[in-house]
């Protein structure tokens, strides 16, 4: 089979994945410049903090210190643990999906004992039954609580506020620690107002950057634990990098480049009304999907059809604004919807992980998109269904275009524009 990637296609592929997501033109030029010095007060001060600050801003926190590393998300994953933990602590892993798995299979290979918190992926956890395992941890072994946001491999997001009031029901000294990679800029987060001690983010999904650049955000009471960390690091240490004045962050050279595409990502969110207005597009683009999906299930009945798609979540108040999931039945159904789409030129994420590997297509409206886009992603999966004859109800794209019609009267009526 010819790859896409060297087979011509007229037309420009649409790219709806969960992550890396779209990068719009305006950042991928800002980052072609000259190499330049990175310890020029010019870098510094016009470049590297602004997007400090405009990182706290969309972190929501003032509390909070950042700290940045040349790597993917999985790098932020492993500085936030080594950084707060010591050989043999013992964390808590809220199962979620693939992405929480691979967090703990990370800590287990870092010396730390892992405990997991099994859930119904397809709901998340059940904040009572967090609260419930944490009380009978009287002794606290469990130095820290680990819950990914928004698990980009099921679709579900979990309601940190809640998980929050169970730690604090249950009077557990914990630390709060949160994987915020297909969530931030995306789905609501609020570091400070929610407690969370520990933030980790990758800027290739919500803040649409090229891959390779993620940070860490934490409160005093996690700088704090970095004091008694005894896990071996160096490139990853934080007590390390703050010294490094005035960056207080990088062990080494910094990715200069990656500030400007940066400056560039977080100068649109502001243009665009300011992260609250970035997640109210976000909502809005994930609900058209939403009620597209739900169309080609159960069309205007209350019944399932039989082997139609459907929203691999099952809690509608869990939906994630980031990507919907769907599952798909029929035995490699799932992948030939998925490479029939990107033959019409629509790029869609397949399943991951043993509860959704092969079972699932993923479209991704987060990052860089709009009303335009997002209508052709679901023209093409519709047309994709017919092709690979999945049975659906035809016209779930009408349901879509209804609602972001619906929408632009309500703003226009309020006097806005989207």
């Amino acid at each position: 089979m010819t790859s896409y990637l060297t087979k011509h296609r007229p037309g420009r592929t649409i790219f709806a994945n969960p992550g890396p997501t779209n990068i719009p033109d305006s950042i991928l030029q800002a980052s072609a410049v000259p190499s330049i010095d990175f310890t020029d007060e010019d870098f510094t001060n016009n470049v590297y903090l602004p997007c400090i600050d405009g990182l706290k801003r969309v972190v929501k926190t003032t509390d909070g210190q950042i700290f940045l590393n040349a790597a993917t998300g999985n790098g932020a994953w492993e500085a936030v643990l080594v950084n707060l933990l010591s050989q043999g602590d013992k964390i808590l892993i809220v199962e979620g999906g693939f992405f929480s798995d691979l967090w703990g299979m990370m800590a287990r290979n870092l010396g730390i004992k892992v405990d997991v918190l099994s859930t119904n992926v397809r709901t998340g956890v059940d904040p009572a039954e967090l609260r419930s395992l944490l009380s009978k941890d009287t002794a606290h072994e469990i130095k820290a609580v680990c819950v990914v946001h928004n698990e980009t491999s099921t679709g579900v997001t979990v309601p940190l506020a809640d998980i929050r009031k169970a730690i604090d029901a249950a009077g557990h000294p914990a630390l709060f620690l949160v994987d915020t990679i297909s969530s931030l800029a995306s789905i609501d987060f609020r570091m400070d107002e929610w407690g969370v001690d520990g933030v980790v983010c990758g800027g290739q999904k919500g803040l649409m950057l090229p891959t390779g650049l993620s940070f860490a955000a934490v409160s005093p009471k996690a700088w704090a634990a970095t004091e008694t960390s005894t896990l071996p690091k160096h490139y990853f240490n934080w007590r390390f990098q703050i010294q490094r004045i005035p960056h207080k962050s990088f062990a080494g050279t910094i990715p200069s480049h990656m500030f400007f595409a940066l400056r560039e990502a977080l100068r649109l969110i502001e243009a665009e009304g300011g992260v609250d207005a970035v997640l109210a597009r976000h909502h809005r683009l994930a609900e058209g999907v939403r009620r597209c999906v739900q169309h080609w299930g159960s069309g205007d009945k209350v019944v399932q059809k039989e082997g139609a798609p459907e929203i691999f979540c099952e809690d509608k108040t869990r939906y994630s604004d980031s990507i919907t999931a769907i599952l798909i039945p029929g035995e490699g159904k799932p992948a030939q919807v998925k490479q029939i789409a990107i033959n019409l030129g629509v790029s869609l994420g397949g399943g991951i992980g043993k509860w959704t590997q092969g079972k699932i297509i993923r479209i991704g409206h987060l990052g860089d998109n709009n009303e335009a886009s997002i209508l052709g992603v679901l023209g093409v999966v519709e047309t994709a269904l017919n092709i690979a004859g999945v049975p659906h109800y035809a016209g779930g794209v009408t349901k879509a275009l209804q609602y972001y019609a619906e929408q632009r009267i309500a703003q226009q009526t309020n006097g806005h524009t989207l």
